[in-house]
């Protein structure tokens, strides 16, 4: 694995995670967003 698989890696990991949570934010009335964390 070279550093652009690992960098490719790394970007679909975090697109998946915001489409998760784009997904289900609407089912909150809050949402804190701090450098380490995403609570709902």
């Amino acid at each position: 694995m070279n550093d652009d698989d690992l960098d490719d890696y790394e970007r679909e990991a975090e697109l998946s995670l915001f489409r998760e949570y784009r997904d289900i934010v609407g089912q909150f009335r809050y949402v804190v967003e701090t450098e380490r964390r995403f609570y709902l």
